[in-house]
């Protein structure tokens, strides 16, 4: 904790973890990712349990102040920022807690990488990722969590068995499709405004130990668009998606393709990709 609290951190709960009130900790979160918007909080808390959210949540309600919660804080225009209230450092609960064929129960503050790399170890993965996976779980899983080309597999949040989340009014409630399910679905995808999400039960599948990859590149967007829903449209590759960078006076689009490799049995690419606007190119191993 602070030396002294001030203003309207004062007479604070006692906590596993520590509130800081110096003017670098609230300078380090006063500025997202986006880099547009600067907002300076009261206080930072960086709790040593879900105990300590709960409590600072009852305190800031009982006071007016105002709370955000902040994974890496990849928000872009101040939506994990505030003036003057409390942010939450979520990256301080970062423990998993399980691993096993069925799902994983995880911190809201681990990383879906360090998820990744513990899951694989086990040959188990995620169903999907998000094109960065240095985020937190409870920060993509409140936004949906998109990952590209998915497909008929959907959005992170369709992949979450339970949550553990503080509400509000600082209570922690366990919620799931089946218990307090109106929570459970708000705050899935609900920006952070329904609650915290501090625990969450993932499924799990079984990890591919190497895929394929194909990578088209193309002068023009519509060639591009086009290629990538005859993809879609198929369901027959694992992952498609479309990146653009600027070049001279228009954009260069790229096509990126992931097909599973059974050991043994090479994807057939002729196959695959028959009917696609660009000619095939050599094809770029991964694991």
């Amino acid at each position: 904790m602070a030396d002294a609290a001030a203003g309207p951190f004062d007479r604070l709960p006692r906590l596993d973890g520590e509130i800081l009130l110096d003017a670098a900790s609230r300078a380090a979160d006063s500025i997202d990712q986006g880099h547009i918007v600067t907002r300076t909080p009261g206080a930072v808390l960086r709790p040593g349990s879900v105990g300590d959210i709960a409590k600072m949540v009852r305190f800031c309600a009982d006071r007016g102040i105002k709370v955000s919660a902040r994974g890496e804080g990849h928000t872009t225009y101040g939506q994990s920022l505030n003036d003057n209230g409390l942010v939450i450092e979520m990256r301080a609960l970062k423990r998993i807690h399980r691993i096993g064929p069925q799902g994983a129960d995880v911190d809201g503050g681990v990383l879906w990488t360090e998820l990744m790399t513990a899951a694989f170890a086990r040959g188990l993965t995620p169903p999907l990722f998000t094109g960065y996976t240095e985020l937190t779980i409870a920060g993509t899983l409140s936004v949906g969590g998109a990952s590209p080309g998915a497909g008929s597999r959907g959005l992170q949040i369709d992949h979450v068995q339970e949550l553990e989340v503080v509400t509000g009014r600082g209570e922690v409630l366990v919620c799931s499709a089946d218990r307090h399910a109106d929570l459970f679905k708000a705050a899935l995808g609900g920006l952070g405004q329904c609650g915290i999400i501090v625990r969450a039960k993932l499924d799990l599948v079984p990890a591919q130990p190497e895929m394929r990859t194909y990578q088209f590149t193309y002068p023009t967007g519509d060639g591009a668009v086009g290629d990538l829903r005859t993809l879609t449209e198929r369901g027959e590759v694992l992952g498609a998606y479309l990146t653009w960078a600027p070049a001279a006076t228009s954009f260069v689009g790229q096509l990126i393709i992931s097909v599973p490799v059974t050991p043994g049995s090479p994807p057939d690419g002729e196959h695959l990709l028959r009917g696609l606007s660009q000619p095939r190119p050599p094809p770029r191993p991964s694991t």
